[in-house]
C-alpha cells in the first residue's frame, strides 16, 4: 500500500510538472510570436529606407507595436513566474532548464524591445528634423518670392532718399548672405534626410 501510494504521488507530481511545462511552452510561444512580430516590423522599413513619405506611418506603426509589446508581455512574464513557483512547489529538483529558458526569453524580448524603442526615437527625431526643414524651406521661399522682390522694387522708387536707399541696399545684401547660408544648410539637411543610396541632384 505504501509503495502504491508513493507511486501514485510520484505519478501525480509528474503529471503536474508535465502540465506546468505544457503551459510554459504556450506562454513561450506567445512571447516568441510577439518578438517575431516586432522583428518583422523592424525589417519592414530600415533606417536606410526612411524618407519623408513613409516616416509618419512607420513611426506610428512602431509606436503602436511598442505599446502592444509592453502591454502584452507583462501578464505573460507574470504567468511564467507563477509557473516557476508552481514547479518549485511540485518538486525539490532545481529546474535549471526552466530558469535558463525564462532568462533567454527575457533577454531576447528586452533586446527586441530596446531595438524597437531606439527605432521609434530615431523616427521621432527624423520627423522633427523633417518638419523643421520644411518650415525653414518655406521661410526661404517666402523671402525669395515675396519679401526680396518688394525690397528691390522699393529701391527703385524715385521718392527714396539716397541715404535710405543705401541702408536698404546694405540690409538686402546682408539678408541675401544670410539666406545663402540657410540655403547651404538646407542642401546639407536634404542630403541627410534623403534615404541612403538616393542621389540628390545639385
Amino acid at each position: 500500500n505504501q509503495t502504491y501510494a508513493t507511486t501514485q504521488e510520484k505519478l501525480h507530481t509528474l503529471k503536474n510538472v508535465e502540465s506546468i511545462w505544457h503551459q510554459f511552452d504556450n506562454q513561450k510561444r506567445e512571447i516568441m510570436n510577439l518578438v517575431n512580430l516586432a522583428e518583422t516590423e523592424l525589417r519592414s522599413v530600415t533606417p536606410l529606407q526612411t524618407n519623408p513619405t513613409n516616416c509618419i506611418t512607420d513611426m506610428q506603426n512602431k509606436q503602436q507595436l511598442q505599446m502592444h509589446l509592453q502591454k502584452s508581455a507583462v501578464p505573460i512574464f507574470a504567468k511564467l513566474e507563477q509557473l516557476y513557483e508552481a514547479l518549485v512547489a511540485e518538486t525539490t529538483v532545481k529546474e535549471e532548464n526552466f530558469l535558463k529558458e525564462m532568462d533567454d526569453l527575457n533577454k531576447r524580448f528586452n533586446h527586441t524591445l530596446d531595438h524597437l524603442k531606439d527605432r521609434v526615437e530615431y523616427l521621432e527625431n527624423y520627423n522633427s528634423r523633417w518638419n523643421d526643414y520644411k518650415r525653414r524651406l518655406a521661410d526661404l521661399h517666402a523671402w525669395a518670392t515675396q519679401i526680396a522682390p518688394q525690397i528691390i522694387e522699393s529701391l527703385t522708387s524715385s521718392d527714396l532718399p539716397p541715404d535710405e536707399r543705401k541702408q536698404r541696399l546694405e540690409k538686402l545684401q546682408n539678408e541675401f548672405t544670410d539666406k545663402m547660408k540657410t540655403f547651404e544648410l538646407l542642401s546639407s539637411d536634404a542630403f541627410d534626410l534623403a534615404p541612403k543610396g538616393m542621389k540628390i541632384c545639385s
